[in-house]
């Protein structure tokens, strides 16, 4: 890998509107995933750094479009798509833990508020680590808990177990 190497014009689509934004992404995703193994490892991590050096309103708005991209990427060329998000994943292997930790944070902030059902299946075949970052239920509320309504319903009190 290149090392501590950051790409700025990844970070500059950050101020872009979600449009041209998206469309950047996704010219610049399909050129990257079509590289050789190793070229493509140096430029994610680039982009990598360079992503996660944005401030959090900036990084949420940016990782809805990239995510985007890449399930856009998905439906016209598969496997282009899995080299894509395995080199991610490739990549976060080694990236500090605070890098890893914000990216699950990010990921699935955008999960439960942005993205649709079909969206999120979709990110789950591509993006095995997504798995353990984004929870397949979407949750809208905290009062819509699935064991709430099994405790309103119990005859005896919680305290009386037998």
């Amino acid at each position: 890998m290149t090392g501590e190497h950051v790409d700025q014009e990844w970070a500059e689509l950050a101020t872009l509107s979600a449009a041209p934004r998206f469309g950047r992404m996704l010219e610049r995703c399909r050129t990257v995933a079509a590289l050789d193994d190793h070229a493509r490892i140096d430029a994610l991590s680039a982009m990598v750094r360079a992503e996660y050096q944005l401030a959090d309103a900036e990084l949420h708005p940016f990782t809805l479009s990239r995510l985007r991209a890449w399930i856009a990427i998905n439906e016209s060329d598969h496997e282009l798509a899995i080299n894509l998000a395995r080199g991610y994943d490739t990549v976060f292997q080694s990236m500090p833990c605070a890098m890893a930790m914000r990216r699950s944070s990010i990921a699935q902030g955008v999960a439960r508020v942005d993205l649709t059902a079909e969206e999120v299946a979709t990110l789950f075949e591509l993006i095995p680590s997504i798995v353990q970052q984004v929870p397949r239920v979407r949750v809208d509320s905290l009062t819509s808990r699935p064991h709430a309504a099994a405790m309103e319903t119990r005859s005896k009190p919680l305290w009386r177990f037998w």
